[in-house]
Order: structure tokens, then C-alpha cells, then sequence
């Protein structure tokens, strides 16, 4: 029994930095033509999971100014399958990876509704207000809206 919960352990950490770096490659895909500067390093963070190895990368103007640094959390959080942490000098957003139904809650009743209001298919959602629930998926749009709002740069 112990031996398959250290396999699953391993299997979740290994799925969720693979998340991680699918996400990296879209976002660069996203953003090839506006001739940014994609940089990674090696990270190592710890949680539930136990301490792990991932990739942290930054997302440069030409000029070397610094539009977003993503740092992956960890593989798990109340709301989903795994956590990235956008940052610069301006504030910080994060995003959630959601399996395809969410996550529930369930009620006295028994029936089970969802944490998250808009959770439509498995994929990277950013939470905009904690207090209504409402996510939103991650597409080109949006991740342009998160730079933005953590470094104040505008995508013209």
C-alpha cells in the first residue's frame, strides 16, 4: 500500500510538470511574434507532494525589461491539479490547473456543486475574484490581461 502511494505521488508530481511545461510552450507559441525573450531556470520548491524540481521562466521585452516571471507552486491546492504563480514588480496573479469537472463541495443534501463557477473542460483558469468563484479558462487574450496587470506593460 505504501509502495502505490509513492508511485501515485511520483505520477502526480511528473503529470503536473508536464502541465507546466505544455503551458510554456503555448504561451510561447502566444507570443512569437511579438519577439519576446523566453528564459528558464531550474526550481526547487516543496509541497504535499514533497520538494521537487521544476522549471521557473522568465518573459522579456528586448530591451531586457522584465514582463512576467512564472514560478510553478506545486502539484496540488484546494482549487485544482497543480498551481502557477505569475509575478513582477507590479503585483502577482495565479492560474490553476482544473481537471474536467472541477472541484465540488458537497452539501448537507448530498448533492455536489462546484467551487468554481465556469470550469467548462480540463485546462490552466485564472480565478478573477475568490469571492464569486468565477474562473476563467487561459487563452492568448487572457494571459496578455495577466502580463498586463502584474507589470503594466500594453500589448498594442
Amino acid at each position: 500500500m505504501i509502495m502505490k502511494q509513492l508511485v501515485n505521488i511520483e505520477e502526480n508530481k511528473q503529470l503536473y510538470l508536464q502541465r507546466v511545461n505544455q503551458f510554456y510552450h503555448l504561451l510561447k507559441d502566444w507570443l512569437a511574434e511579438k519577439h519576446f525573450i523566453f528564459a528558464s531556470t531550474e526550481h526547487l520548491f516543496k509541497d504535499e507532494l514533497g520538494t521537487y524540481h521544476g522549471t521557473q521562466m522568465t518573459i522579456e521585452k528586448k530591451d531586457k525589461t522584465l514582463l512576467a516571471h512564472l514560478i510553478p507552486v506545486g502539484a496540488k491546492s484546494l482549487l485544482g491539479e497543480g498551481v502557477i504563480e505569475i509575478v513582477n514588480w507590479l503585483g502577482q496573479e495565479h492560474i490553476f490547473y482544473m481537471p474536467k469537472q472541477g472541484q465540488t463541495i458537497t452539501m448537507p443534501s448530498g448533492e455536489k456543486i462546484p467551487i468554481l463557477k465556469g470550469v467548462k473542460k480540463e485546462g490552466w483558469y485564472w480565478i478573477e475574484d475568490p469571492r464569486t468563484g468565477e474562473a476563467h479558462m487561459v487563452d492568448k487574450e487572457l494571459w496578455l490581461k495577466l502580463i498586463t496587470l502584474v507589470s503594466d506593460y500594453e500589448f498594442v
